[in-house]
């Protein structure tokens, strides 16, 4: 996996009228876990995916349990061994692809851990093996407390697809304020990254078309490079309410052009976003979550 930035990335870095230092990527990214990050993977209890189909389709995907179920074994060996929904694309991708975007975050505490590599299914367990690990600010996150609910895991699940948005998946994205976007560097590797906002932040052209905004961030421009190298991307919504969730995935525009975002408040550009197919997910996993504070980053 590239330890650089690659020519997606350093494209994006120009059209933003930006350049980081060619060392910069190099410096910054590790292909193991470091010691220091050990005890906050086994705290965690969201893990979010990126992945790719056969078809070339990228997928944003979850994998919840409780405190634990994420060990290191060692430093280029993740363990995880939460409850993995067979209705989600990403199980497959695995088994036909092994290449992973993890970004293990903690909603609490406003940290976050990408990790890149391959990964595959062993005797139960996600097994990934890191090629690419970096860390991420705390900006635009808003903090929630979140637990397992084990009073609620015999809930009956249940699965919508289509391709539009449902009048109530409309709702949903437009009343968000955090959502997990995936994407690919053209050449089949993966990343998951975050994105936050106050409610109202996204906005639903009609049943097949989303806007977002793009704030500022690190320059790097990992996921709007990759964009740039594929428009394949995939978009992961929680209900942090009810426990379900909202997966699309299609192809996505960087919108450059000065005056795009103007009527988004700090808003740098937009990301346009075509639906190709969803799947909502009723009760994939049960927790129960407290929302506890907008980040103070977010435009007003």
């Amino acid at each position: 996996m590239e330890m650089g930035f690659h020519i997606g990335e350093i494209k994006a870095q120009g059209l933003a009228g930006v350049r980081l230092p060619d060392d910069f990527a190099a410096k910054m990214y590790r292909n193991f876990i470091p010691e220091a990050a050990r005890g906050f993977l086994q705290k965690q209890v969201f893990v979010f995916l990126a992945t790719i189909d056969r078809t070339g389709s990228v997928w944003a995907s979850v994998v919840h349990g409780e405190p634990g179920f994420i060990r290191l074994e060692e430093a280029r060996k993740i363990l995880i061994t939460g409850t993995f929904n067979q209705g989600d694309p990403f199980v497959g991708n695995i088994q036909e692809n092994g290449q992973i975007g993890t970004l293990f975050m903690d909603l609490l505490n406003r940290r976050r851990l990408r990790v890149n590599g391959k990964a595959a299914f062993d005797e139960g367990h996600l097994v990934i093996h890191p090629e690419q690990v970096y860390g991420n600010c705390p900006k635009y996150i808003t903090t929630r407390r979140v637990k397992t609910d084990k009073n609620n895991e015999q809930l009956m699940k249940s699965v919508i697809k289509g391709t539009r948005l449902a009048v109530s998946q409309t709702k949903w994205i437009e009343g968000a304020d955090t959502f997990f976007i995936a994407s690919t560097n053209g050449s089949g590797e993966m990343d998951a990254s975050h994105r936050g906002g106050s409610p109202g932040f996204i906005k639903v052209m009609d049943d097949k078309n989303i806007i977002f905004p793009d704030y500022f961030g690190n320059n790097m421009f990992n996921t709007l490079g990759n964009l740039e190298s594929d428009p394949n991307a995939g978009l992961l919504f929680i209900d942090f309410i009810d426990c379900n969730t909202l997966q699309v995935t299609g192809k996505a525009r960087v919108l450059w052009n000065e005056g795009a975002a103007k009527e988004f408040p700090g808003a740098e550009r937009l990301i346009h976003f075509e639906i190709d197919r969803l799947i909502e997910t009723r009760s994939p996993f049960r927790f129960s979550s407290e929302l506890l504070e907008r980040s103070p980053f977010h435009p007003v």
